[in-house]
């Protein structure tokens, strides 16, 4: 059969097109911290809504089967079976703008999942009742992040939602006396906990079947008698630390 470039532009036609790269947006929930956000810091509360117009490159992150190869029958061909899934961290780079806040927006970020600040106060110095290196809690840092992926007329759009977003790396920003007309850019690497295009749209139920059940009761009430078990008089300072945040951690289980 003979090509034929009528028939394959009405086939492009017929599909809407070719897509384009240049089509689409970022937008990314504000984290908890950001409510607490003061312009003493240099980052003003509308930051967070101003980076989904600077934001110029991302990328839409793959995924891939971890599989493990097995014999149904103990010989012969060798067939592979999924056992889990990887997936593929997601950059954005950001257009840095005059005034600096997006680089102070991801800085403090991280400053809010790590406390690395304090420390120039001196080790007993702290930040939000975090001491030295202190990690967060997650709730406190982790957020939705949405790409919209557009059709070149902007009829269709291809959403990808990732859930427990959050900033993992910022990436350097070269800068040099010589580059009059380059504009800085700031990368930065996110990791998530899951992502899908099909936000709000899986026909989804609780099963109570499935899931969290009364063998997992029965592990987390385990693990609460453990708890009250070791609970007795502080023998010193750091002690009597470590039995306050066990009972906290109990407190977080009911």
């Amino acid at each position: 059969m003979a090509f034929n470039v009528g028939d394959f532009r009405a086939k492009i036609s017929e599909v809407g097109g070719l897509a384009k790269s240049n089509k689409f947006a970022v937008l990314i929930t504000p984290p908890a911290w950001t409510s607490a956000v003061n312009d003493g810091l240099g980052v003003s509360q509308g930051t967070q809504s101003n980076l989904r117009f600077l934001c110029d490159t991302t990328n839409l992150p793959g995924k891939n089967l971890n599989t493990i190869d097995y014999m149904p029958q103990g010989f012969g061909a060798v067939h592979k079976t999924p056992i889990g899934i990887t997936q593929d961290p997601i950059t954005l780079s950001f257009l840095m703008d005059g005034n600096h806040q997006v680089m102070k927006f991801f800085q403090l970020w991280m400053q809010e999942i790590v406390n690395t600040g304090s420390s120039f106060d001196g080790i007993l110095a702290s930040y939000k009742d975090r001491t030295d290196h202190e990690i967060s809690y997650k709730s406190n840092y982790v957020t939705t992040v949405v790409i919209k992926f557009f059709s070149d007329d902007g009829s269709s759009v291809l959403e990808y939602t990732f859930k427990d977003a959050y900033p993992i790396q910022l990436g350097s920003v070269q800068l040099g006396w010589e580059q009059n007309d380059t504009i800085a850019k700031l990368p930065v690497e996110f990791t998530y906990s899951t992502y899908t295009v099909f936000h709000n749209k899986l026909p989804t139920q609780v099963s109570g079947g499935r899931g969290p059940n009364l063998f997992h009761l029965i592990a987390q009430l385990g693990s609460v008698a453990g708890v009250i078990n070791n609970i007795r008089k502080p023998t010193n300072v750091q002690d009597a630390i470590n039995q306050f945040s066990n009972i906290s951690l109990l407190s977080k289980l009911f």
